[in-house]
């Protein structure tokens, strides 16, 4: 999910896997310490929920 054009939101993934948001947002930090590069992008019209994306593999 992360890995698309578009990345997902803390919400999206936690539906898709039938995580807690805060269990989530520990794996997407997990990703960050293993090395993944992970984008947060903001909405564009102001409104809350980031939107995370994979952008490069770890080393």
């Amino acid at each position: 999910m992360q890995r698309q054009p578009a990345g997902s939101t803390i919400v999206e993934i936690s539906a898709a896997l039938g995580w807690q948001a805060h269990t989530t947002r520990a794996a997407i930090t997990g990703l960050r310490k293993a090395g993944h590069g992970v984008q947060t992008i903001k909405p564009a019209d102001g409104g809350a929920g980031l939107t995370y994306r994979i952008v490069s593999k770890p080393q």
